[in-house]
């Protein structure tokens, strides 16, 4: 619902969505199989742009899910990851080709839980973030999940306008403003996005 949420002020008319989590709301969980059951689903509807806002360890059969999505055209944006700055790299953010997304607070400050890696690609606000609540009303929402779907919206805003998807990340890489060390660095990416 969060993510749903902070997806429509970029102006998609459509939404798809294939909830991946069980258990109880305080404690979800998700497995590989069924996080590759939602792809698969994605895949087969020809959405452009796919919006993971999730992150995990590596796992061969989503690689090559994700693999197949990039080499169609397809689009996928994920979180980079709340691992901490000594985190491995989470998954799918780090399968190559993939726009990996990190999260700042509103003076542009790394979130201290993100991740921080050599695949990063940019950063987008997402501490603090509010959004619709699946309890109803409003909540404020933190982590690298929840600055995804900006950079989704935002790609999803360029391939609606008929442009390819690689020319879409390179005009999303170029719109990014540098913030920390001068150039790409591992913990803003190209720079932040707004």
């Amino acid at each position: 619902t969060a993510v749903a949420s902070l997806i429509v002020p970029h102006g998609r008319a459509t939404i798809y969505s294939a909830n991946i989590f069980r258990g109880p709301a305080g404690r979800p969980f998700t497995s590989a199989d069924v996080i590759a059951q939602a792809l698969d689903w994605m895949l087969a509807s020809r959405v452009p742009v796919i919006n993971m806002s999730l992150a995990g360890p590596r796992n061969a059969i989503l690689d090559r899910l994700v693999a197949d999505a990039l080499a169609r055209g397809q689009t996928i944006v994920a979180a980079a990851g709340n691992g901490g700055p000594t985190a491995p790299p989470a998954y799918p953010a780090a399968v190559p080709g993939v726009v990996a997304v990190t999260a700042v607070d509103g003076a542009l400050r790394i979130y201290r839980y993100a991740n921080r890696s050599r695949y990063i690609t940019v950063a987008a606000k997402g501490v603090d973030v509010v959004a619709a609540s699946s309890a109803g009303g409003f909540a404020a929402f933190t982590g690298t999940s929840f600055a995804t779907p900006h950079i989704a919206g935002w790609l999803a805003r360029c391939r609606a306008a008929g442009t390819a998807a690689n020319q879409c990340v390179a005009r999303l890489r170029q719109s990014a403003r540098d913030i920390g060390a001068k150039g790409f660095d591992e913990v803003y990416g190209h720079g932040y996005v707004d």
